[in-house]
């Protein structure tokens, strides 16, 4: 996305008068296009500067052909950029977007009413003849191709623009002749398999050999592959393997050492039997090389890099490799080489594919016989550290936990503020998860001096982050917000991207827990945008804020918007094996299909919450889900069913925290027992009072009197608690 609006800008200058003088005004002109945000690049070079632009004599159209070859990894981050930037544009300002019809780009742009442009269409066949007539008729004789052959050419083309390309190119070569279409192959697969042919006729024994396996590779490959990697993959030498390459032509798209199929279509065919025929590729066969390969280096001397390191155990798994798979996302050294460049978050997904206990006395064992042999304490500080950071995100917060606490007991005998300072930060966040508020401020206060002792302003502004989160668990909104704008401050200045987004975060979860909607959308926006640039679509951070916005749109009164950011955070969180958020996810969903009357669909999501909760042991969050199970239960009319959980919730929460839980649940008591019996009817109001109490509580925290009624005003739970009909108000 960043790179489009930076071309877009390049290309506006060139359209409207004194656009290019605004952003030659600019003053940090190249620091904003070096280091921005998508999104801060669209508001600083294109919505800003154009705002009060004379409007042109004309529209101005940006054209983004083949959007679908965006996707990678299947992600198109650029898809959902455009999905929220579009309805941004000045009217004057029109985007024209092609795309196969995928789903990773037909789900974000769901909401605009695409034009389909069929192949059997009279304006594409209009098209199609023209562009034939224009770019193959010198071919023919007299410059004209006349009907016959046109509409041969029609026939076996199927109409389809990327193999009447291919046949110009066989044209110009003079491998095919307008003299004879009726020899052309006929449709897309046919011209793979003619190129195929051509290739490959008389040696079928040398591409089951070699060529075959080079392309099994390509095709099992995570992202473009390096040409040293496919060559030790294959056991080629570099000669032999960029042979082998050059020997695919344009088939096989190479730039910067790496190598690719040079369109979907191309590998789809490969991958389909009945359509490539003899020349078939199977992808788990390319999974077992690489594998192979990978697992060669991982049980050498030297550490696993590059490539190996990020997706080895992706290849272990497509192999069918499942012991060395376990082994590998189970052993603390390969764990903590990918801690290095943050990538062990996304390994931890694999984790979810085995017993958890079993998962967690398998890295202990790990730990425990590396942690004497190691000489370096730091690197064994560094391994407890990702060990704990990777079973919290797996919910296993007792592991984790013993995990940064010994990491803190190796730094406390140490002049290392910095590690010190870690390891108080981790055991902190840890902490919070927990729901253990007091003591994460305290672990956190600590990091906070340890780095603030130092100077190490980037570690000081974590540990004002996490608490500035916690502080607002403790009804503190005001602390809470004072916390984090200091955190964000200390972000900037230190260019630490990935922290301030997260400080973005929990700024933005602040804001929309008050009211401010413009305040909360704009930070949750930003982090989101500096999650993509940092590539982070796969990873801990882009779930976490997936989920922010969803229940930010949710509050704000966008039911369609939040239900498409909670499924973003399923996707993702799924992936990496985040349970914690999935929880919170499946929660905030059953609440707006309760709010939709669709109380079904909001019981099945209680009842994941509530599965989900349980297996983590957070007992407070469970009782949610329960008291959520009773609300829908309630709508659908079985009421007694309804009352026996909400009681649950109601006894068990008594003894747990977390403001919004609380509130909560004793509302939905209050709805389901307020038509009951007269002691029911007490019941329920003395939830109401009690709900009410909760609210206040949390509005004394906000120490701005207009922040505090705008709370009152725009909160819907706060709204929906003190406007309910009984009590005393």
């Amino acid at each position: 996305p960043g790179r489009v609006i930076r071309t877009v800008a390049s290309q506006l200058s060139s359209q409207l008068p004194g656009y290019m003088d605004r952003l030659a005004a600019l003053p940090n002109l190249e620091e904003i296009c070096e280091e921005g945000s998508p999104r801060v690049l669209l508001e600083k070079l294109i919505t800003q500067p154009i705002h009060d632009l004379p409007l042109p004599d004309r529209r101005i159209l940006i054209l983004i052909d083949g959007l679908d070859e965006a996707t990678q990894d299947g992600e198109n981050e650029l898809a959902r950029f455009l999905a929220e930037v579009i309805p941004m544009l000045p009217e004057w300002i029109r985007l024209l977007i092609t795309s196969r019809p995928e789903i990773e780009v037909m789900q974000p742009l769901q909401a605009l009413d695409p034009l389909v442009l069929a192949a059997d269409s009279p304006e594409n066949t209009a098209d199609v003849i023209e562009f034939v007539q224009a770019s193959m008729g010198r071919f023919a004789s007299g410059g004209v191709i006349g009907r016959e052959t046109m509409n041969q050419i029609l026939d076996v083309s199927e109409k389809n623009w990327l193999y009447l390309e291919l046949m110009l190119d066989e044209l110009e070569s003079g491998r095919l002749s307008l003299d004879h279409v009726t020899a052309f192959p006929r449709g897309l697969g046919a011209v793979y398999s003619k190129l195929f042919d051509r290739q490959f006729t008389g040696r079928m024994e040398e591409y089951a050999r070699r060529d075959r396996r080079l392309l099994e590779v390509v095709a099992a490959a995570c992202e473009p592959l390096p040409l040293d990697s496919m060559a030790e993959a294959l056991g080629l030498s570099a000669y032999d393997a960029t042979e082998i390459r050059d020997s695919f032509g344009a088939l096989l798209a190479s730039g910067d050492g790496r190598i690719k199929f040079f369109h979907k279509s191309l590998a789809d065919w490969l991958a389909d039997r009945n359509r490539s025929g003899l020349y078939w590729v199977v992808a788990q066969e390319g999974h077992k090389a690489l594998a192979s390969s990978g697992w060669r280096q991982y049980q050498g001397e030297i550490p696993v890099r590059g490539y190996m390191a990020r997706y080895l155990p992706a290849h272990l798994k497509g192999a069918g490799e499942r012991d060395k798979l376990f082994a590998c996302v189970t052993d603390a050294g390969y764990l903590y080489g990918a801690s290095e460049t943050g990538s062990h978050y996304r390994l931890a997904g694999f984790w979810k594919d085995f017993d958890s206990a079993r998962i967690r006395q398998a890295c202990q064992e790990s730990f425990r016989k590396q942690a004497p042999a190691e000489a370096d304490q730091q690197r064994v500080c560094g391994t407890a550290v990702c060990l704990g950071q990777l079973l919290q995100q797996a919910g296993a917060y007792g592991d984790a936990l013993q995990y940064f606490q010994e990491a803190s007991a190796i730094c406390a005998g140490k002049p290392d503020a910095i590690a010190a300072g870690h390891a108080y930060l981790n055991t902190g966040w840890c902490l919070r998860h927990m729901d253990r508020f007091d003591e994460a401020i305290e672990q956190v206060g600590r990091a906070a001096g340890c780095f603030g002792g130092c100077g190490h302003q980037a570690g000081r502004a974590a540990a004002l982050s996490i608490q500035g989160l916690c502080l607002w668990h403790k009804q503190s909104a005001s602390a809470a917000l004072a916390c984090l704008r200091e955190a964000i401050r200390l972000f900037e200045m230190t260019k630490d991207h990935g922290g301030r987004a997260e400080a973005l975060n929990h700024i933005g979860i602040v804001y929309r827990s008050i009211g401010l909607y413009e305040e909360a959308f704009k930070n949750l926006h930003q982090a989101e945008g500096i999650y993509a640039r940092l590539r982070d679509l796969k990873g801990k951070g882009m779930g976490k804020c997936a989920n922010s916005l969803g229940t930010a749109y949710w509050w704000s009164g966008d039911p369609g918007k939040a239900l498409r950011y909670y499924q973003e955070a399923d996707s993702i969180n799924a992936a990496i094996n985040q349970p914690y958020i999935l929880g919170l996810t499946a929660t905030n969903r059953g609440y707006v299909y309760l709010e939709q009357g669709e109380s079904a669909k909001a019981l099945d999501e209680f009842s994941r919450g509530r599965a989900i909760r349980a297996k983590l042991g957070t007992l407070a969050y469970e009782m949610m889900d329960v008291s959520g199970m009773a609300r829908a239960y309630f709508q659908l009319g079985e009421i007694s069913q309804a009352r026996a959980l909400s009681r649950t919730a109601i006894e068990t929460l008594e003894r747990c925290g977390t403001v919004e839980d609380r509130a909560w649940t004793y509302y939905n008591h209050y709805l389901i027992e307020r038509d009951g019996t007269a002691l029911e009817r007490v019941d329920g109001l003395r939830a109401l009072e009690k709900a009410r109490e909760i609210v206040g509580g949390w509005l004394a925290g906000i120490s701005d009197p207009d922040m505090r009624q705008g709370a009152l005003e725009r909160v819907p739970l706060m709204r929906e608690i003190l406007g309910a009909v009984g009590g005393t108000g």
